[in-house]
């Protein structure tokens, strides 16, 4: 059962940043599982309710499991389809353990269980709401810090201004990547050191603490060295910063651990196990024989829908006035794209008129689902100080025969328009995907596994012009209109 989840968490954990911890997560539970096991309680038979509640629970995990697999598979980085396989498989795993050994056995189990859920996504509402919000005032402190310094800067969502240039806290659309990670490793350590319940909560709470502490310090340096050195300070310093940051939180949890440390407890009187304390043989075949089908079922249906797919991708093509222009580093870590192509252009080289456009391609990427379709500009922009003055009625271009639709935005900052149009395109049936389309619903999420939908194969198209405020909405639906026209052509 357990394989079954971990094979598709795999993938989120290579997709996400945010996750990447989850690798270690398997090896430590097995840990855990083995010293635990060396000091577990006197396995006892269960009998009458107990044993038909085991069963219960055995049977209701199993199911929800085998329901919730095809969903996984078509939606790998979905925090609720990650919970809810996990969930059947903790559940079906304590029925088992109960049956083999009694409640107090099961229970001593617990741990293990729960700990395997620091390798899953948190829920939607946690990263959009609290880490947007740790975010924000990472960015705040990070600015107050600086001017006390003697460099003035200023914070406009995640992104703080000085003089010289600006600092992205976590890439603007990022939250505190370290949370997750740091939350695991208390878990872990609390575990190692036997602290009690008390001490435990204790110890991930002092840890979740150091790791925004950890954050804001690195947002402080960072500010500080772009102060002092310019733009290209950010792009020097950002990743020693950040993984100094990251060790120096990892050796102050260990820290508080170790304080919190007891003596350990001893093993208590010797345990003897009771006869006819076992899962029966034909509990454990049925639930491996589901678990079987469930996934030769799930890969004939998505592989014979992935055979039938149409495909079609687009890219950017040289064209009069337009220049290469380089991407940074942190936008490929965020949105985990296969391949980019982006140019840039400016009338007469100077600042007044400038446009960018972009082509961000997710191909044959193995069960991302919708990775970077939420990173639409109404995340993004607000991240870097803009302001959503209007979005316009969508606009639709028609180029080498195939049809996009465009997401129209009006953003201001500092005086200055950006006209943004955003199409979000679906390689794998090769047509647009509408903005009705881009809401993330259950709704949603279940269409991709009646279409047999597992990898990402999709693309970003998106045209930037950024102009005084003089040009109307219709005009710049002209532009858009002839710059994809001029750049775009399916490759």
């Amino acid at each position: 059962m357990w394989g079954a989840v971990l094979v598709r968490l795999s993938t989120a954990w290579s997709a996400s940043v945010e996750l990447a911890h989850g690798w270690a997560v398997p090896v430590l539970c097995a840990l855990v599982v083995w010293t635990r096991r060396e000091r577990a309680p006197a396995r006892v038979a269960l009998a009458g309710g107990a044993r038909r509640l085991a069963l219960g629970a055995w049977g209701a995990g199993v199911a929800v499991l085998l329901a919730t697999l095809p969903v996984l598979e078509a939606n790998r980085l979905w925090p609720t389809a990650q919970w809810g396989a996990a969930g059947g498989a903790a559940l079906a795993t304590l029925g088992l353990l109960a049956l083999a050994g009694g409640v107090a056995w099961a229970r001593h189990f617990v741990f293990p269980i729960f700990f395997a859920t620091t390798a899953l996504a948190w829920p939607a509402f946690v990263q959009t709401r609290l880490l947007a919000g740790l975010a924000s005032a990472n960015a705040q402190i990070a600015a107050e810090a600086a001017s006390l310094a003697g460099h003035p800067a200023v914070a406009r969502g995640n992104v703080i201004e000085v003089g010289a240039g600006f600092v992205d806290v976590d890439e603007a659309c990022a939250g505190l990547r370290s949370l997750q990670a740091v939350w695991m490793l208390a878990w872990f350590l609390g575990e190692l050191a036997r602290l009690s319940a008390a001490r435990r909560v204790g110890l991930v709470a002092a840890s979740l603490l150091l790791a925004f502490v950890g954050n804001a310090a690195r947002a402080t340096f960072l500010t500080l060295r772009v102060a002092a050195e310019g733009a290209g300070g950010n792009e020097r310093w950002h990743d020693l910063a950040g993984n100094v940051a990251m060790g120096a939180t990892f050796a102050a949890v260990f820290a508080v651990a170790w304080c919190l440390a007891r003596v350990r407890p001893t093993d208590g009187a010797a345990r003897v196990a009771v006869r006819g304390a076992s899962a029966s043989p034909w509990l454990i075949g049925a639930t491996c024989g589901a678990v079987l089908a469930a996934e030769i079922g799930t890969r004939a249906w998505f592989g014979w829908h992935e055979r039938a797919a149409a495909g079609a991708q687009w890219e950017l093509r040289a064209a009069s006035g337009w220049t290469p222009l380089a991407l940074a580093k942190s936008v490929g870590v965020l949105l985990r794209f296969s391949s980019a192509d982006s140019l840039q252009w400016s009338e007469g080289g100077g600042a007044r008129r400038q446009a960018r456009a972009y082509v961000f391609r997710w191909e044959n990427a193995g069960s991302l689902g919708t990775a970077g379709v939420g990173h639409e500009p109404t995340v993004c922009m607000p991240a870097i100080g803009a302001r959503l003055v209007e979005r316009p009625a969508v606009a639709r271009v028609a180029v080498a025969g195939r049809e996009l639709e465009f997401a129209r935005y009006r953003f201001e900052t500092a005086g200055r328009t950006q006209h943004v149009f955003y199409g979000v395109w679906d390689a794998f049936g090769g047509r647009a995907v509408g903005e009705a389309e881009l809401d993330i619903s259950w709704a949603a999420r279940w269409q991709r596994v009646r279409e047999g939908r597992r990898r990402a194969d999709a693309a970003h198209v998106v045209f930037v012009w950024q102009t005084e405020n003089d040009v109307s909405d219709a005009a710049a639906a002209a532009w858009a209109r002839e710059a994809a026209e001029r750049l775009l052509r399916v490759r």
